[in-house]
């Protein structure tokens, strides 16, 4: 149900855990790049440093003819066709080296394209031509910037064991301004995760200052500046925690150093979803517990994700985290009355042995508890649920949840029975202990989902909500018919109770609601809990 639900909402689920990581997700990792932005990139400004047919002929040829295959470079390719070359030697873009190179055969010139804090140290009268004062502006715009430059003739773009390196003195040709359309729904997508209680952090490959003016333009709120991935490289792990929670925007990252933010993360308690597109992108996938690909994303980052957003609907992922969270919740909710009827039975089958006494339940007794206090309000629950982020551990919340009604239940259900099994028939005592435990079954949904005011359970509870305690009143009311109706009571192996009777059932059934309220409101379970784990510190030291 859970998978149907979220592909409904065009998340398609590719692991079984996803649905529960999803809702536990309070730190969402993404890239700029087809996330916030849509796959089209265009060239929205060129300041060119030398003749325009100069210019024309050594870009449109050098992208015509370098294996170079990036968005970016089809839309220069787009505004300056060339033709298409022999290369005498080339240097392939990498995310690590963020610049191409390559020369023709028969020219001794080499043409590198690339980012321009990787290339504006080696150029030659940088400072003269103000190559800078271009990147900064078009960056703080939002603009995508790229370099472009000519090395000295006879340079060669290796060092001496054949390594990329990028040579001194170069002329720049050309500063490349491209530009990104954000999503349509970028803004109030990333307000809905806000909403849902997830924290963003944007970490791309491109320059930080870029990055962070689309975010402010998509309406994140940036915590402290934007940080080069240029600082991070040489800090431990301790030291680039601290940094990635104190940031929210990242630029200039490799897939490493990515990988290494999504796991500092992780290292400082968050649950961390990560969202990628393309191949560099699988190792931080991994390492977040939970990886999402768009559906345009490469065959590898679909294959390692546990979600693929359907038709690259980045729109649809924080509907799918409600959905997520709504999911999880109604699936405790049913979990708890499993359980906490699970251990009242034992309880009581167990003190009835102990006792001498006949077993409390029949089958046809125990159907009718199964369907009327967990069966019918679990599908309910499920239906009902609203998205609340898990704030205990499971452990604890199980504990808190279960313990103290099933305890209270089989504390007053057992002595009741046993009296029954003394002053009456045995069918007589099943059906008091039956009703008995139906009344209490019914009455820990009021208590979990109070209809008025909040729960004294400690349960992350979202606001009141009538509809549980309205079903329970009617599945009391279908219970209560079943003894009018001879064939219906009769099969149950259900027998008329007097009026005493029922006086006595709902009044210990009050006590028992007491008993609980009591129980949640002086947190006697966690207190049980602190005592044992002081108590086995302490011996252990």
């Amino acid at each position: 149900m859970a998978i149907v639900r979220l592909a409904g909402a065009h998340a398609l689920i590719q692991r079984a855990n996803a649905v529960e990581s999803m809702s536990r997700v309070d730190v969402l990792c993404l890239d700029k790049t087809g996330t916030l932005t849509t796959p089209l990139i265009e060239l929205a400004d060129i300041r060119v440093m030398v003749p325009e047919a100069e210019l024309r002929s050594a870009l449109g040829d050098l992208l015509a003819s370098a294996t170079l295959a990036t968005r970016s470079a089809d839309a220069i390719r787009a505004a300056y066709p060339g033709t298409s070359r022999k290369l005498a030697s080339e240097v392939a873009f990498t995310s690590e080296l963020r610049w191409s190179g390559l020369s023709f055969v028969g020219s001794g010139v080499s043409y590198c394209l690339g980012a321009p804090e990787v290339l504006l140290p080696c150029l030659a009268g940088a400072a003269d031509t103000n190559v800078a004062g271009s990147v900064g502006r078009w960056a703080d715009e939002g603009l995508r910037v790229m370099l472009f430059a000519a090395t000295p003739a006879g340079a060669s773009l290796h060092d001496g064991e054949g390594q990329p390196q990028l040579p001194e003195a170069m002329r720049p040709l050309a500063v490349l301004a491209l530009r990104e359309q954000l999503r349509p729904d970028a803004r109030s997508t990333l307000a809905r995760f806000g909403e849902a209680g997830v924290s963003l952090r944007i970490i791309s490959g491109d320059n930080p200052d870029t990055v962070a003016a689309l975010a402010r333009q998509a309406g994140v709120k940036l915590d402290g500046r934007a940080v080069s991935g240029l600082e991070l490289t040489g800090m431990n792990d301790e030291a680039l925690g601290r940094a990635v929670d104190a940031a929210t925007v990242f630029g200039r990252v490799p897939p490493s150093l990515k990988a290494r933010l999504v796991a500092a993360l992780r290292a400082r308690g968050h649950w961390v979803a990560m969202v990628g597109d393309g191949v560099n992108d699988v190792l931080s996938l991994k390492q977040a517990h939970l990886g999402i690909s768009m559906q345009s994303g490469s065959q590898a980052t679909r294959a390692v994700a546990d979600i693929v957003l359907l038709d690259d609907r980045f729109s649809a992922l924080p509907e799918a985290v409600v959905e997520g969270q709504r999911i999880i919740t109604g699936m405790q909710d049913s979990l708890h009355l499993f359980l906490a009827r699970a251990l009242y039975m034992a309880l009581v089958i167990l003190g009835a042995a102990l006792a001498g006494l006949v077993i409390p339940v029949s089958p046809r007794h125990n159907t009718v508890l199964a369907l009327i206090t967990v069966g019918i309000p679990a599908l309910f629950l499920a239906l009902w649920a609203r998205p609340a982020r898990p704030g205990l551990d499971s452990l604890r919340r199980i504990l808190r949840l279960v313990i103290p009604p099933a305890v209270a239940c089989a504390a007053l259900g057992l002595p009741l029975y046993a009296w029954y099994s003394r002053s009456s028939d045995v069918e007589t005592a099943r059906t008091a202990f039956t009703t008995f435990a139906v009344v209490c079954g019914l009455g820990l949904l009021p208590l979990l989902e109070p209809p008025v005011g909040e729960s004294m359970s400690g349960a992350d509870a979202d606001g009141a909500d009538i509809r549980p305690s309205l079903l329970a009143l009617a599945l009391l009311a279908v219970y209560g018919s079943f003894f009018l109706v001879d064939p219906v009571r009769t099969f149950f192996e259900l027998v008329p109770l007097e009026v005493a009777d029922w006086a006595l059932i709902l009044g210990l059934a009050i006590v028992w609601a007491g008993l609980v309220m009591a129980f949640w409101r002086l947190r006697l379970v966690d207190r049980v809990r602190s005592l044992s784990s002081a108590g086995g510190v302490g011996g252990r030291s």
